[in-house]
C-alpha cells in the first residue's frame, strides 16, 4: 500500500443531535469519552487520518492519527500491525471488535469500584476561566524532544535501583528524572502530580485482540526537593498497587451518564489543570513500534509528531524508543518559556 499514491481515509462520523446516550457509549471501553461540544467532538473530523510524504532521498514519512473515540494506543497498534501484515504478506494479528462495549465492560469489570470519577463539573464561571486558561496555554505550547542513550539510561537505572534496594524500570527512572528536572527549572515549591496512563487489559483479563479504550490514569505526587530515586520508587509502587486498588471506570461511566447533555461541555478531566501543571505521560516503548515493517523495512524513527497537532495543551509527554530502536525519546508539550530552559538544560548535559 505504501507504494501507491492513493490513501483511503475513514469517513467523517455522523452526529445525531438526539443521540446523547449513544454519544456517551460511543467512546468504547474505558473512561475516555470525548465531549460533544467544541473542536474535539468526533463530529468535527475523520476517525482516521493518514498522510504519506515522499522524500527526495527515496524514503517516506507515514503519519497517522486515530481518533480516541475508536480506541487507545493498543488499538491503534492492532491497526498498524494488520496494515503491515497486509503489505508484507505475513499473518495479521487477531482483532476482536465488540459491538456492545458497555455490556462487555460490565462483564469484565470487577463489581467493586472506587466510586471516585475522573471528571468534575465546572460551574459557569470556573468553566469560562478554565477554557480561557486552556486557550492561553494552547497558544504558547511548544514541543521539546529529549534523547537518552542506552548507556545513560542503564546507568540511571542501576543508580536508582541501588538506592531503592529493588529493581526499577526504565519508565520509573525516566519519569522521575523528568519530574525532577522540571522542578529544578521551575524553582517552585508546589507539588507536581504525575499522571500515568496504564493499560489495564491484563488486569481485567481482556484479550489483547479487543479494540477499545481500556486504560487507567494513576496519579503520583512529586514534591520539589524529593530525590528522583525516591520518586522512581513511588512510581513503581503506584503501578504495582494498581493491580490491587479499585478502578473507577464504573464511576466514570455513571458520572457521565448522569450529566445532562447540555452540561457536557463543562465536564472536565481532573488531570487537566494548566494552572497547577500536572504532567500526563504515556509510555509507548512496549508497543514494539520498530517491529512494524512495510515492504520488509522497519522505521528509522517512530514517535509522536513533534508539533501542535499532537500536543495542543502543555504538560503532556510520550516516551518512545529512539532512532533505530536504540535509546529513548521524550516528546513533551510545554509552555514556551520552559521549552527554552529544557533545551538549554539538555544542551548543557550533552556538553558535559
Amino acid at each position: 500500500m505504501l507504494g501507491r499514491r492513493r490513501v483511503d481515509v475513514l469517513p467523517r462520523q455522523r452526529h445525531d443531535p438526539g443521540s446523547g446516550d449513544a454519544d456517551r457509549r460511543s467512546a468504547g471501553l474505558g473512561s475516555h469519552r470525548p465531549h460533544r461540544h467544541g473542536r474535539h467532538s468526533p463530529g468535527n473530523g475523520p476517525l482516521l487520518k493518514i498522510r504519506v510524504t515522499r522524500l527526495a532521498c527515496g524514503g517516506m514519512v507515514l503519519g497517522c492519527s486515530l481518533h480516541h473515540v475508536v480506541g487507545d494506543m493498543h488499538s491503534f497498534m492492532l491497526l498498524m500491525r494488520s496494515w503491515s501484515a497486509f503489505v508484507d504478506g505475513t499473518a495479521p494479528p487477531e482483532v476482536t471488535i465488540v459491538e456492545d462495549r458497555d455490556a462487555y465492560l460490565d462483564r469484565m469489570l470487577p463489581p467493586l469500584d472506587s466510586g471516585q470519577p475522573s471528571y468534575r463539573m465546572l460551574d459557569a464561571d470556573d468553566a469560562a476561566a478554565m477554557f480561557a486558561e486552556l486557550q492561553r496555554a494552547m497558544q504558547t505550547t511548544e514541543v521539546v524532544q529529549l534523547h537518552f542513550g542506552e548507556t545513560e539510561v542503564s546507568r540511571m537505572r542501576e543508580k536508582f535501583s541501588a538506592a531503592q534496594g529493588r529493581s526499577l524500570t526504565v519508565n520509573d527512572v525516566l519519569c522521575a528524572h523528568l519530574v525532577d528536572t522540571l522542578h529544578q527549572i521551575e524553582g517552585g515549591t508546589d507539588t507536581r502530580f504525575l499522571n500515568l496512563v496504564v493499560n489495564i487489559r491484563p488486569r481485567l483479563g481482556i484479550p489483547p485482540s479487543v479494540i477499545g479504550n481500556t486504560i487507567a490514569i494513576v496519579e503520583v505526587p512529586g514534591g520539589p526537593g524529593a530525590r528522583p530515586e525516591l520518586l522512581a520508587g513511588t512510581v513503581r509502587d503506584t503501578v504495582e498497587n494498581l493491580s490491587r486498588s479499585p478502578l473507577n471506570l464504573r464511576a466514570d461511566r455513571a458520572y457521565l451518564e448522569a450529566c445532562d447533555e447540555s452540561q457536557l461541555h463543562r465536564v472536565m478531566f481532573r488531570g487537566l489543570d494548566p494552572a497547577h501543571r500536572p504532567l500526563l505521560v504515556s509510555n509507548w516503548c512496549s508497543f514494539d513500534l520498530y517491529d512494524l515493517t512495510f515492504d520488509g523495512r522497519p522505521p528509522v524513527l517512530s514517535c509522536p509528531v513533534p508539533g501542535p497537532t499532537c500536543f495542543e495543551v502543555p504538560w503532556v509527554g510520550v516516551l518512545t524508543k529512539a532512532f533505530g530502536n536504540s535509546g529513548y525519546l521524550w516528546t513533551l508539550g510545554v509552555p514556551a518559556q520552559f521549552a527554552d530552559r529544557l533545551r538549554a538544560c539538555s544542551a548543557s548535559v550533552q556538553a558535559r
